[in-house]
């Protein structure tokens, strides 16, 4: 199984990545909540759109970090494709905004996310970079990164417990320990 044939029949997905396609001047690649969250509504049997709202797009460019530069790649998207909520950011500037290091690459800034399941970017041939695969995508398998394990502690079970993605997505799977964690947060912010 792979993510193409998950997503051929999704509208939204084909949509998406047909915009992309039509843009020339950066190789762009969808990524976050909209790719993870579509291919997660396929394999639980739901409708393709349950919760898809804005579409992160990401593309590497160090010799253009401004955030016009961003903007004026998504108000061309806006023209081809306005039904999309688009968000587009050049991954050779995020490291500033995140605190990390330069990333280098596109590669690298995806090495950088919180979670392996949204790691994992689409290109407009349905070409995917996964710095840790997809298996745990498609395996429904929430789990840390090595990079956010090791420089941003505790930011994965926050996001876990902040986006619900459990009890949306009720076959999401986690290992007992970071289960047992969320657990407890959960409960001692509902005493607080």
């Amino acid at each position: 199984m792979d993510i193409k044939n998950i997503l051929n029949t999704n509208f939204r997905i084909n949509s998406i990545i047909n915009s992309l396609s039509l843009i020339t001047n950066e190789t762009l690649y969808l990524t976050g909540g909209t790719l993870r969250n579509a291919i997660w509504n396929k394999l639980h049997n739901f409708n393709d759109n349950y919760e898809l709202e804005d579409c992160d797009v990401i593309f590497y460019n160090p010799n253009n970090v401004l955030k016009s530069y961003e903007k004026h790649i998504e108000n061309e998207l806006k023209i081809i494709n306005p039904n999309i909520e688009w968000s587009v950011k050049n991954q050779a500037r995020m490291h500033v905004r995140n605190g990390h290091l330069p990333y280098g690459s596109l590669f690298n800034a995806l090495f950088a996310f919180p979670e392996t399941c949204s790691a994992v970017a689409l290109g407009k041939n349905w070409e995917v970079i996964a710095p840790y695969g997809i298996s745990d995508l498609l395996n429904l398998s929430l789990v840390e990164t090595n990079y956010c394990r090791t420089f941003e502690k505790g930011t994965f079970i926050k996001r876990i417990i902040k986006k619900e993605w459990l009890n949306k997505w009720p076959e999401l799977k986690l290992s007992e320990e970071v289960r047992f964690t969320t657990t407890c947060i959960k409960h001692s912010l509902a005493v607080a």
